[in-house]
């Protein structure tokens, strides 16, 4: 429980000011009830609405609101009102709120402004008050925000916001009654007007970064992946120099694996920066990896070298059913290297139980997270099994290894005679190796079956697992009946969770390859080569 104004007593020979930090995306009836509430008291001499500089996004859509949204409608609220004014934090709020210790007087009294449910939990982001009065001099007082009966929420809003003129009736009626017509009508307005692409606001923030940090002369900066809140941005320099930035500094909530509309989880980056890290510090070197240029973490941003700069991506080969063996090899070796290190590793994601949690996300994501009316009860069946085998042998089984756990073509680029890997944000220190092999030689499967030939894809995949079983050693008979059911899961996932038109055609015959390959590998009726070549092959067809 947070202290109250009752447990101190405020000097007024001293300026009291009340700052009122929030993203205010938009600000409603709540957010103006808790100001003028704050302007009307006899003992504030200031209040300071601080907005935070981070975008938020608008539910279902891939658009979001800027600071400058609730500048404006801030403005429509409080025209006249001398005594409150508008200030828009360079990052956060709640930080540029606390570096009012450095501007004010000592006797000065800051109040800090705070949600009724997290003043009554105790806002961790306000923890260091009372230190920094001590310090200070300065008076440092939590309030809660005085918004009464009032419930709306600024996410519920932006709801509203998506539904276009549906919409509305029920955003307009969640505004501060205090506003006429006309007023009710321009803050609808600035805030259809003020959507705009979070793709497009990121990258103005990327390419502040870029330069606030002098990392060189800017010649482009474009989206590596369209169509998501996870974006990933490519600045191409005037020297040709070429980085991948990620950011992740407007994420509020963890977000969710697999959803395009969900922001990048905070968490992921400085996870990609570890396993980076893991790897140099193994001296993996097999492949070209990319090199960490900049962490930075208030902001949540991580600037990387580009790998394979002549490169394309290996999915792009085998949509066209191009399937080399000695890039099957390439990925399977360093698999094998990741899966069977020397010395144990540190967890990835901050400690073990965080690495473990993590691992149990993605497992299920790819077993029990696949849901279709398409489904065999059999297949359904399959999976769940899958699952607890899985997790029953990673829990005996805990040792050292780094798991990728989205080693997809996609993240493995191809240079001539040489290959790089990409994006390790899913890695972790704890997981189940059979499912990295798994990810990875389901696409050889699930291609091989799209494409003219099959020959080449099979010649691909059996020097993929030849060298892999080589590397591994012993822990292979361990490893490989689950390999067979991975690689059906991987199938089935890309068939019935991605939004392309190209596998509509076989569907059928991959469903029931998929199912198959989970049964043949839980019940380990035949050899991983033979099972695998009859499924490329269009046997289960």
């Amino acid at each position: 429980m947070m202290p109250t104004i009752q447990d101190h007593k405020i000097d007024n020979k001293n300026r009291c000011i009340a700052l009122y930090p929030g993203a205010f995306r938009p600000p409603h009836a709540a957010h103006l009830k808790a100001v003028l509430d704050l302007a009307r008291r006899p003992d504030v001499d200031e209040v300071i609405v601080i907005i935070s500089n981070r975008c938020r996004s608008i539910p279902g859509t891939t658009k979001a609101l800027g600071p400058d949204v609730a500048r404006r409608i801030w403005s429509i609220y409080l025209q006249g009102m001398k005594k409150v004014r508008v200030e828009i934090a360079s990052h956060t709020s709640v930080k540029h709120a606390l570096g009012y210790f450095a501007r004010v007087e000592s006797g000065d009294t800051l109040l800090f402004c705070i949600g009724e449910s997290d003043f009554k939990a105790g806002d961790e982001r306000f923890k260091g008050i009372k230190n920094f009065s001590k310090q200070t001099g300065v008076v440092a007082l939590p309030i809660a925000a005085p918004t009464g009966s009032i419930t709306v929420r600024a996410t519920d809003l932006r709801k509203t916001l998506a539904l276009g003129d549906a919409g509305h009736d029920v955003f307009s009626a969640a505004l501060p009654r205090e506003l006429d017509v006309a007023q009710r009508e321009r803050v609808w307005t600035v805030c259809q007007e003020g959507m705009r692409e979070i793709s497009e606001i990121i990258q103005e923030k990327v390419r502040s970064f870029i330069i606030k940090n002098e990392l060189g002369d800017i010649k482009e900066i474009s989206s590596a992946c369209d169509g998501k809140l996870d974006q990933v941005y490519r600045v191409r320099f005037k020297d040709n120099r070429c980085y991948f930035v990620k950011y992740a500094g407007d994420t509020v909530t963890s977000g969710s694996l697999g959803n395009k509309l969900s922001p990048k989880p905070k968490r992921r980056l400085s996870a990609e920066r570890r396993a980076l890290n893991r790897l140099r510090d193994h001296g993996i070197h097999e492949v070209d990896l990319p090199e960490v240029v900049l962490f930075d973490k208030e902001t949540l941003t991580l600037v990387l070298t580009e790998v394979c700069p002549e490169g394309r991506p290996l999915l792009e080969d085998m949509r066209k059913g191009l399937f080399d063996p000695n890039v099957a090899s390439q990925a399977s070796r360093f698999l094998a290297r990741c899966h069977n290190l020397k010395t144990p590793i540190a967890p990835v994601w901050g400690d073990q139980k965080s690495d473990q949690q993590h691992w149990e996300r993605m497992l299920e994501l790819h077993t029990g997270g696949i849901k279709s009316g398409r489904l065999s009860e059999r297949l359904c069946h399959g999976l769940k099994r899958l699952k607890r085998a899985s997790k029953i042998t990673t829990e005996e089984t805990i040792g050292n290894r780094l798991l990728m756990l989205d080693c997809s073509p996609k993240n493995i680029f191809v240079e001539g005679q040489k290959i790089g890997v990409i994006d390790f944000e899913l890695s972790s220190s704890i997981g189940d190796p059979a499912y990295d092999l798994g990810l990875f030689l389901g696409h050889y499967v699930l291609w091989g079956l799209i494409a003219p030939s099959h020959f080449s894809a099979q010649k691909a995949l059996q020097e993929a697992i030849n060298v892999y079983r080589d590397k591994i050693g012993d822990l292979w008979s361990d490893i490989y009946p689950r390999v067979l059911a991975f690689t059906g899961a991987t199938v089935l996932y890309q068939v019935i969770e991605s939004d392309q038109n190209n596998f509509k055609k076989y569907e059928l015959g991959l469903i029931r390859t998929a199912e198959a390959l989970i049964s043949f590998g839980l019940d380990q009726l035949e050899p991983i080569d033979q099972v695998l070549s009859s499924a490329i092959s269009g046997k289960f067809a």
